[in-house]
């Protein structure tokens, strides 16, 4: 009876390895990601508004680095409060958000942020966020506050 119970065990660890290995085993090089970092988004041009706009300036706080995984809150006057969470890969990090209280008019959206390893308190990319019937983006650059 103890084999069985050993090949359920090894058979959940097999799959979920990966969760496992970020959350308890992996000790992070990405640690220093942890902090305040002040972002700034602006929205890409489209037909109807041909410049550039300048969304606004928020602040970040990246709470916790797990392995790949990495967790953190945002607040901005527009949108509100909201969570982060994602994966970190050698070079980018995709991390997803959406409203804590989530309100439909303000729907969940993406960012995906571009490593360098040679400026380790900036960060720049793309972000994404699903409004109804269209699908608004920019870029989006973030610096880490001392």
């Amino acid at each position: 009876m103890a084999w069985v119970a050993t090949l359920i065990f090894t058979f959940y660890l097999g799959e979920y390895n990966e969760e496992i290995y970020n959350f308890t085993l992996a000790k992070s090089h990405y640690k220093y990601l942890e902090g305040d970092w002040n972002a700034r988004w602006s929205e890409d041009p489209c037909i109807e508004i041909p410049k550039k706009i300048q969304l606004s300036n928020e602040h970040i706080s990246i709470t916790h680095v797990y392995g790949k995984l990495i967790y953190g809150i945002g607040f901005s006057e527009s949108y509100g409060k909201y969570k982060l969470r994602g994966k970190i890969s050698d070079s980018t990090i995709v991390l997803t958000y959406e409203r804590e209280n989530d309100i439909p008019n303000k729907p969940p959206g993406v960012v995906i942020l571009t490593l360098d390893r040679s400026n380790i308190d900036s960060l720049h990319g793309f972000w994404a966020q699903n409004k109804g019937d269209e699908i608004v983006h920019g870029i989006t650059k973030w610096i880490k506050l001392k």
